[in-house]
């Protein structure tokens, strides 16, 4: 098990409270903020932080510096937005139940919040903590928000006029990770941000407040956070934890866990570029970079630390809920040549029995700088994935419903999603750059599980029969995939055979006949197979 330790927290401590960001006011200093713990022996511990580690800082969470870095704290609680314009300015002081000793501090007590009331309930919306939801992903985000005209530095947005497909060029020397380019959920999240005018506008306001309300004191520029929402999220469903104070019906929201049917306006297809996006050619014994530190080895993360250049970005994953976009538009990447990827030769990072600690840097990465560079990973795939990528699989899915109806057959959970992309692997992308996906059916027959598993091989890289099976242990069903989906695409998407044989029974393999002259016999085929 890989930990994550984080430099200047203590383990177990809770985040009760963030005060103002500060930097000294010369030209070389960025911007720090200053965070509040409780130890978990009770007694209270301040720190600052440089600006980057923004990303972890949700109100109410517990450090445990485990393999997932934080556990989730407070009073649970679904909210639906009122229309923007009806939101008021507060701040957190007013909240009643704040603690004696967080009101008493200054800069936490005048932290900005939204106020508005929901369904009868009155609530207030630390003005931080929505901007991080929406906007705080990872280091390079937050950099970018603190700047005049970043994204316009970051990406070269190219339209045509009767086409909707948009190239979204990101730039090397300034532009987003490549890291970051590679991954679906953050090219949909990236098309989002830079398309919608009033998405674009709300994170620019973050700048333009700093600009406008910094002040100067004692040699440091200081502000406490400010920024104008979205009017998009009038109406949206919001999940939350935090205080609630039950005898007046009053909330004060410490973390958003997620935001449901972000607006989308903009149709289309965008395609990414970058000048380090390559794709990849199997070669005799090359080896490639990858993401995380050695499988067993602890990370020691650094937010203070300017990692090298030199060196292949990890992606701290911080398994937070998502953003969910209404209809988000569909993305992929135009390669800018090719790079080698090896078999042959192990590679050191597959190396699982070490139990050392390497220390990584999350602020922008600098020639000469010292050690391994990391960011922070926070999107994770949404819950419409199905929707969105439901046409891949369209007549599959039809026949799975069909058989839904059978009385004897109970489908508990049908997904669709990309697969994960693997190091040194290009396969998790189809021929044209698009998400390569699959389909996992659940099904319960009488006392038993029976998993149906379809993959996209409709670029014939491969054929690749669909996968009835039941697994030995149940309890290790997401492990089981997450593994298989690992080996599958190490082996140029072949089934692992011994994974199957191992950790699976009833192992069936059905060839595709999803022409309609064979449709019928095809599904009379499935429907014994997960009866089997």
């Amino acid at each position: 098990m890989q930990k994550k330790l984080i430099k200047k927290i203590p383990v177990n401590a809770r985040l009760v409270g963030l005060g103002n960001q500060f930097r000294r006011d010369v030209p070389s200093d960025f911007w720090h903020f200053s965070a509040y713990f409780n130890k978990e022996d009770g007694t209270s511990h301040n720190d600052n932080f440089d600006l980057e580690a923004m990303c972890l800082m949700g109100l109410g969470r517990t450090f445990t510096q485990d393999e997932h870095l934080f556990t989730s704290g407070g009073y649970r609680k679904a909210l639906k937005l009122p229309p923007v314009a009806q939101w008021q300015e507060a701040r957190l002081s007013s909240f009643q139940r704040l603690s004696k000793k967080l009101s008493g501090t200054k800069e936490v007590a005048n932290q900005r919040c939204f106020l508005f009331q929901s369904d009868g309930l009155k609530v207030w919306l630390p003005k931080l903590e929505l901007a991080r939801k929406l906007f705080f992903h990872a280091g390079f985000l937050v950099r970018a928000a603190y700047q005049p005209n970043a994204l316009d530095l970051m990406f070269n947005v190219k339209s045509w006029e009767f086409d909707t497909t948009y190239l979204i060029e990101t730039l090397d020397a300034n532009g987003a990770p490549v890291e970051f380019i590679r991954q679906p959920v953050y090219r949909s999240f990236l098309s989002w941000l830079l398309l919608n005018k009033d998405i674009r506008q709300s994170f620019n306001s973050i700048w333009q407040c700093l600009n406008q309300e910094q002040f100067i004191a004692n040699s440091y520029c200081r502000w406490a956070f400010n920024f104008i929402p979205p009017a998009g999220l009038s109406g949206l469903d919001m999940d939350v934890h935090g205080v609630f104070n039950e005898e007046k019906n009053e909330l004060l929201v410490w973390e958003i866990n997620s935001i449901k049917a972000l607006p989308n306006i903009v149709l289309g297809e965008a395609i990414f570029s970058h000048p380090k996006l390559k794709s990849h050619v199997r070669t005799p014994g090359s080896k490639d970079g990858g993401f995380g530190g050695k499988g067993g080895e602890n990370l020691l993360i650094d937010t203070e630390l300017e990692p090298s250049t030199d060196t292949t970005k990890i992606l701290l994953d911080l398994l937070s809920e998502g953003l969910q976009i209404s209809h988000p538009i569909q993305t992929k990447v135009k390669y800018a040549g090719e790079r080698s990827s090896g078999y042959g030769k192990p590679n050191q990072d597959d190396d699982d029995s070490s139990t050392t600690q390497q220390v990584v840097g999350t602020k922008d990465d600098v020639d000469g700088g010292q050690g391994k560079a990391a960011d922070f990973d926070a999107l994770q795939e949404s819950d419409n994935d199905t929707e969105r990528f439901k046409d891949r699989f369209r007549v599959f899915i039809d026949l799975i419903k069909q058989l839904a109806n059978e009385p004897d057959l109970e489908l508990i959970s049908l997904v669709v999603k990309p697969l994960p992309e693997v190091k040194r692997c290009h396969l998790h992308l189809m021929a044209d750059g698009t998400e390569r996906c699959y389909l996992l059916a659940k099904f319960v027959v009488g006392k038993r599980v029976r998993y149906v598993l379809e993959i996209d091989t409709s670029d014939n890289k491969r054929k690749l029969s669909t996968r009835i099976f039941s697994l030995l242990d149940p309890t290790i069903e997401a492990d089981f995939i997450k593994r298989l989906f690992v080996l599958l695409l190490r082996s140029s998407i072949r089934w692992p055979g011994f994974l199957f044989l191992n950790e699976a029974v009833n192992v069936i393999g059905l060839k595709h006949h999803m022409s309609d002259q064979f449709i019928d016999r095809w599904a009379e085929k499935l429907k014994a197979s997960i009866r089997y």
